[in-house]
């Protein structure tokens, strides 16, 4: 009876997967918000040259898979690994040299505060409305304690982390998929639009990434394709994505899809193991929050009084304004009213607003609000790096230079072309996963079950297209399969 129900649950999550993917594919076709981002006019001609463009490339990808996977399978990896690593170092370089910031919005607060806490061993008041982002200083000032706690410092590190992790996701595409997979996904990671541009970006959206990729790399098995269900790498894989949802509150849709992969492929009595990850992380949470406390680094009862409530993220991810978004007004009522009203009536205002916002827009409304959301999540080939980038440059000119006029539409339209093409990727997955004799591969339910997971969560939740980022080594991993997975046999 168990095995029929974890047989039900795994085609549920293809057929939901292969639905969402296939939207996300239609709304990409169909939009594009990278010049939304700059506040930018898109040129008409724009999304049809780009779409011809990436239908082309996507069709010859396809079309000519047997010449490339057999080309890959024959790369001697020792001579390109390498010289891939250092091409992804010099753009990256180049990014800090010619785009550097000057740090603002929390990834300033993050810097600043970093020294902050070293000085004086507190934290201020900010991290009393958003304790999420206490790990990430905390790290930050570790780090900066062992080496200096200033930007350029800080930017090496989050340079080597992005190489790193582009290094971890051949590996990881190696050991679920295949030689030339891993290859195909290194080449695609290397030139990936947001790794590169997010060089000097410090925040949590690029320094997840290893938290995501070494618990999959400890947990994945080479050559059956499945994951290592010894319990002490599950305590530790389980560990280390724990820091990685105190760093990203999103990453516990990875906890959660971890759980239920555990679940499906686990057999018999193993299967209770699957509630290991989601109770590692409630003691690690347990453990960090204690450590924070008794070290007097912030005030428990100021946190518990002022901290803003999940319900808040709701409420503007309804905003009409900006579609889901961001929005000042909503920050600005729950930052003013945290500290006046009780906190019960707070979150019952967040509640009904909601809902009042959902009912006024009637079933029409919600359709085209859930299209402009979805659309600027998911439809943003630079991945809200360059609008991060736009924001206080240390040269103002260079970032003009890059983003206006005739190299600003090759950039975007690089940036799109790249991002339909990983999305094609994931979409011949979906159609050809269902019949391939590894179906049963453990990773594969674990990113379908995450991208799933993403796309709810911030369907509901506050949105930018830089939230998905975490998402992508999956992203990229799949898209690789899909391209390059050869079909040998049909189900049944």
């Amino acid at each position: 009876m168990l095995n029929k129900v974890t047989l039900w649950l795994e085609k549920f999550i293809y057929t939901i997967f292969a639905f969402l993917i296939l939207i996300i594919m239609i709304l990409n076709i169909l939009n594009s918000s990278s010049f939304d981002t700059l506040s930018f006019q898109a040129p008409k001609y724009f999304n049809t040259y780009t779409i011809i463009l990436s239908i082309t490339l996507i069709l010859f990808l396809f079309l000519l898979r047997k010449l490339l996977t057999r080309t890959l399978r024959n790369i001697n990896t020792k001579k390109i690994v390498i010289p891939l690593l250092l091409t992804s170092i010099v753009l990256q370089i180049l990014v800090l040299k010619y785009l550097n910031i000057n740090p603002s919005w929390d990834f300033g607060i993050l810097v600043d505060e970093s020294k902050h806490l070293l000085q004086t061993g507190k934290l201020v008041s900010y991290f009393e409305f958003y304790p999420n982002n206490v790990f990430a200083v905390c790290l930050m000032a570790f780090l900066g304690k062992i080496f200096s706690p200033n930007l350029l410092v800080y930017q090496v590190i989050n340079l080597i982390l992005i190489t790193i992790s582009q290094y971890m996701i051949y590996l990881l595409g190696t050991k679920v998929g295949s030689k030339e997979i891993g290859l195909y996904g290194f080449i695609l990671g290397i030139f990936f639009f947001p790794y590169i541009f997010y060089s000097p970006i410090v925040y949590t959206d690029t320094i997840s990434l290893p938290f995501l990729l070494v618990p999959m790399l400890i947990l994945a098995m080479k050559k059956n394709h499945s994951f290592r269900y010894n319990v002490i790498l599950l305590i530790l894989s389980s560990v280390i994505m724990s820091f990685g949802v105190l760093l990203k509150g999103s990453m516990i849709v990875f906890m959660i899809a971890l759980s239920i992969t555990l679940f499906i492929h686990m057999k018999n009595w193993k299967k209770s193991l699957a509630i290991l990850p989601i109770l590692l992380f409630f003691v690690v949470k347990t453990l960090f929050n204690s450590w924070i406390f008794d070290s007097n680094i912030l005030d428990k009862n100021n946190v518990d009084k002022y901290r803003f409530p999940i319900t808040h993220w709701f409420l503007m991810g309804q905003n009409d304004q900006s579609h889901g978004m961001f929005n000042d007004t909503d920050f600005r009522y729950t930052l003013n009213n945290i500290q006046e009203k009780p906190r019960e009536e707070l979150i019952k205002f967040h509640v009904t607003e909601s809902k009042k916002r959902i009912k006024s827009r009637g079933l029409m409304g919600n359709v085209s609000f859930i299209s402009k959301k979805l659309t600027s999540t998911w439809a943003d080939g630079t991945y809200f790096s360059l609008n991060k980038l736009s924001r206080n440059p240390i040269i103002p000119s260079n970032f003009q230079a890059l983003t206006d006029g005739k190299s600003g539409i090759l950039l975007l339209g690089y940036a799109r072309i790249q991002h339909l093409l990983l999305l094609g990727g994931v979409l011949f997955f979906s159609f050809f996963h269902w019949k391939t004799e590894r179906r049963n591969n453990d990773f594969f339910t674990f990113a379908m079950i995450s991208l799933i997971g993403f796309f709810f969560f911030f369907l509901l939740w506050e949105t930018r297209s830089r939230y998905i980022v975490s998402l992508t080594p999956v992203l990229i991993i799949l898209s690789s399969i899909g391209y390059l997975q050869p079909i040998k046999e049909k189900r049944d």
